[in-house]
């Protein structure tokens, strides 16, 4: 008996012992500006900012979309929370007619997520709670968190899952002996930045840039320095015996890129552009160009118009169904731009490739299959240009009428939709050139046959058949 008492002391003390937690900051939705399913919006919450891609005009908010396949969908903090979180409740309404393959939550100690804390992989089931713990040894002090949802759905139609909070929980308890280091700094630079690093009254700072863990034994800061390159800045602050827990913030530096590279980098990947001229502008698709070929800005309320040349787009590539896109991460006012004379569109004499992608074109004298494009949706006709067809799709909901029997001018913008050339539509007119008579070239003009169609080559310009200028 004495013993049986004994045991069951000893788990009370244990018990008593174990700090009470208790909820600091609870993520209820809250109404955003964004309803479509494959865009995000940032939505601040008793002073956290969020950063959701789905439609926060609801409440729950939902995630989804229509057509995907096991396609990530975020949800991110871009303010960190300060206290130490100990545990996170999910809390999930209906999930309908989606399939949620995973949930991973991501826990970093800077708001790009390049320095990871945790990784973690809780059970995802509708109209329940899901539940992460922080692990032995981890500090989730001023931490970032990212909830991303893996989800698949089969269907033309938009189907979600319904996100309704998230509560976070810290541990009652004394503060630490010495708080913790602030490293201050520009998260993401182009070329430089400068690093300081602040700790309490008293203390001395020992920090690294290599990544790993400092100690007394490492540098001691004494004044602001610079990083050229990308690096993860640790610090500790230290009183006489005491020493806080780690500082750690990441430093990337952004490449710069030409068009083509843009196109040619993998999803996620951060860049930036510079000296590109706009071309050709339609809602939130802003067709840009440089030397080395055209690249799909997709930003909302950028405000740029075709002409202007642009400087300090930084974003993130983000390609729809295989058609390179970059969604910049930065404001009109983050921008430098010039304006200028607004670009004709490229002449193209023959069908477009896949080398050609998010230029802005023009094709004359071509054929294109009887129908209407109309406002209402997004459909498709066949266009000939010389001897081989191509889509073309109104992507841009843009009112045209074709007839077979005629020719015409039309402007798009090269676009691939898995793996699958088509031309955007933008506008068409008819074709009024008159036809070179090809029995009569006078002395002064050469036949000559490029790509399987026949031009003519008078003086320093080549025509085609229908008299028209090609390239």
């Amino acid at each position: 008996m004495k013993k049986f008492f004994s045991l069951f002391a000893a788990v009370l003390f244990a018990g008593s012992m174990m700090a009470a937690e208790t909820v600091v900051y609870t993520l209820t939705p809250a109404s955003g500006s964004n309803s479509s399913y494959a865009c995000n919006c940032d939505i601040t919450i008793e002073g956290v900012t969020w950063n959701l891609t789905g439609n926060s005009t609801m409440q729950p908010w939902r995630i989804g979309g229509k057509s995907l396949t096991a396609v990530d969908r975020a949800l991110y903090s871009k303010t960190a929370i300060e206290d130490n979180i100990t545990k996170i409740e999910i809390e999930h309404g209906a999930a309908s007619s989606i399939t949620v393959n995973s949930l991973t939550v991501i826990v970093a100690s800077d708001a790009n997520f390049a320095d990871v804390i945790s990784t973690l992989e809780p059970t995802f089931t509708a109209k329940a709670i899901a539940t992460v713990e922080r692990p032995d040894g981890a500090d989730w002090s001023n931490a970032y968190y990212k909830f991303v949802y893996n989800v698949t759905v089969s269907g033309s139609s938009n189907k979600f899952l319904e996100f309704k909070n998230a509560k976070f929980y810290a541990e009652e308890g004394e503060a630490p002996a010495v708080e913790k280091p602030t490293i201050a700094g520009d998260a993401k630079f182009l070329t430089e930045v400068e690093v300081s690093i602040s700790a309490e009254d008293g203390a001395s700072i020992y920090y690294t840039i290599d990544g790993t863990e400092p100690t007394a034994a490492s540098t001691p800061y004494a004044a602001p320095f610079t990083l050229t390159e990308s690096a993860t800045v640790k610090a500790i602050a230290k009183v006489g015996d005491n020493v806080s827990a780690v500082a750690s913030k990441a430093f990337v530096k952004i490449p710069v890129v030409t068009c083509a590279e843009a196109n040619a980098l993998a999803k996620d990947a951060e860049a930036c552009l510079n000296e590109v001229t706009v071309v050709y502008v339609n809602g939130a698709n802003i067709y840009v160009k440089d030397e080395s070929g055209s690249t799909l800005v997709y930003a909302f309320n950028f405000g740029l118009v075709a002409g202007d040349v642009v400087s300090g787009i930084i974003g993130v590539a983000s390609p729809y169904n295989g058609l390179p896109e970059l969604k910049p991460s930065v404001t009109l006012a983050d921008l430098t731009v010039n304006h200028g004379e607004a670009p004709a569109p490229e002449v193209f004499a023959a069908a477009p490739v896949a080398a050609d992608v998010n230029k802005y074109i023009i094709m004359k004298g071509v054929e294109v299959a009887t129908g209407e494009f109309t406002t209402a949706s997004a459909t498709n006709l066949n266009l000939t240009i010389g001897e081989e067809t191509v889509v073309l799709r109104n992507a841009f909901k843009l009112a045209a009428s074709f007839d077979a029997t005629k020719k015409y001018d039309v402007v798009g913008a090269v676009a691939i939709y898995n793996s699958n050339v088509q031309v955007y539509f933008i506008n068409a007119t008819e074709s009024t050139a008159t036809a070179i008579d090809n029995t009569a070239v006078d002395a002064k003009a050469v036949k000559i046959v490029r790509d399987g169609q026949i031009l003519i080559v008078k003086g320093n310009k080549t025509f085609n058949l229908q008299g028209q200028i090609v390239r």
